[in-house]
């Protein structure tokens, strides 16, 4: 059975790098440290994708090329049965934790994040792997320094890390391709719980 690893974003070059395809750069980290082939564009599916194998395991990776809100439409053309959604995982940011930190999650609900409310609208189910990473500055005592306002929070989210914060996120991607490689091999959380 294939893997699938899909990294949420937008699609055209002007958000690449940005704190909202974070996803996206991770699944791109992975990609390059484990020589998987060089991006292909597959138009009817609406997507990028680099097949390849690990440690004996076949996966696909996704870089859906549709807007962040319509992530579901592309997802849903390669995810069609229960057994392909259970062995998928859905890399995102996340404005719930704070920059240096992600979370593997299962079976949880959208919280305001539109990219995986679409998934899970074109799916039918949340029950699926994500793995979120944390785009946003901590402010101490466990707050975090999030954007207010709608306007500020869209203009928050299609911006780029300043370079201070480039430099913290630089062992989080690391971190990142440790946990798509262990979700490959392992996707059991009882048996694998290094990737909570």
């Amino acid at each position: 059975m294939k893997v699938f690893i899909i990294g949420l974003g937008n699609p055209l070059p002007e958000y690449s790098g940005t704190r909202h395809n974070a996803g996206q750069s991770a699944v791109e980290a992975f990609r390059i440290k484990n020589n998987f082939p060089a991006w292909k564009r597959d138009d009817k599916k609406e997507a990028l994708v680099s097949l390849g194998e690990f440690e004996g395991k076949e996966v696909v990776l996704i870089l859906p090329q549709t807007f962040m809100n319509d992530s579901g439409r592309a997802v849903r053309k390669f995810l069609k049965s229960s057994k392909e959604v259970e062995n998928a995982l859905i890399v995102h940011d996340e404005l719930d934790l704070p920059i240096g930190s992600m979370k593997v999650v299962f079976d949880r609900g959208h919280a305001g994040h539109n990219g995986v409310l679409s998934v899970i609208n074109f799916l039918g189910t949340q029950a699926f792997w994500r793995l979120r990473i944390g785009i946003v500055r901590g402010g101490g005592k466990g707050l975090l320094l999030k954007p207010l306002g709608e306007d500020e929070m869209n203009h928050f989210i299609v911006g780029r890390f300043s370079e201070a914060e480039a430099t913290e996120l630089s062992p989080v991607f690391d971190r990142a391709v440790n946990s798509i490689e262990m979700f490959i091999l392992d996707r059991d959380p009882i048996t694998s719980p290094q990737l909570l």
